[in-house]
């Protein structure tokens, strides 16, 4: 199950699928820093699926570092931040990420 996040990661978790412009570094950090945060385990993904693989590499390499659940959640939230001030949105943000997003 699932860990409970709080309420500025489940915003930040809205806008930072919206974000313009961020590196797939960037959006591989954002995902391990999700990742970390819900206590979620992502798939390994293989030859055939090495997005996947990326993915879970970046979660383990941000685990081994010994980042808990409750700093990732609080990581994330200021790396959205960070990112939307640097990138801002995409044109074809939905409305729930621009409204939260507005408020920062």
């Amino acid at each position: 199950m699932a860990r409970t996040t709080s309420a500025q990661f489940n915003d930040a978790y809205k806008v930072g699928p919206n974000l313009a412009n961020a590196t797939q570094e960037e959006q591989l950090k954002m995902y391990a820093y999700a990742k970390l945060a819900k206590e979620e385990t992502p798939e390994k993904g293989g030859m055939f699926n090495p997005a996947a693989k990326y993915k879970y590499s970046a979660w383990e390499e941000m685990k081994k570092t010994g980042v808990t659940p409750d700093a990732a959640d609080t990581k994330y939230v200021e790396f959205v931040k960070e990112l939307f001030k640097k990138y801002g949105l995409k044109g074809d943000a939905k409305p729930e990420a621009k409204t939260i997003s507005g408020k920062w």
